[in-house]
């Protein structure tokens, strides 16, 4: 049985590798503990750690954005910007 049975709605939104941590870092506390985990302090710890890949996955999206937009030119700049092709020359 996953250690994550009865969480669908709390982890929904997690990639597998993120759920993959997750039920490794669950497993690895009722290892240490040596009993499970009563299911309150199993749903908090899950809650947790799904409230903080959101919130670093935001992060992530937010600078990509940024740094994205500071390469960007204004469509002013790409019209206002010469160019003429010319055909190449001769070899000879």
């Amino acid at each position: 049985m996953s250690v994550l049975y009865g969480l669908a709605d709390v982890v929904k939104g997690l990639s597998e590798y993120e759920l993959f941590l997750l039920e490794a870092m669950l497993t690895q506390l009722e290892t240490e503990r040596g009993k499970p985990l009563p299911a309150a302090h199993k749903r908090e710890l899950v809650t947790d750690f799904a409230a903080t890949r959101q919130e670093k996955k935001k992060t992530e999206q937010s600078s990509r954005r940024k740094a994205t937009g500071q390469r960007r030119v204004s469509v002013s700049e790409a019209h206002s910007r010469d160019f003429t092709w010319l055909p190449p020359a001769p070899r000879r």
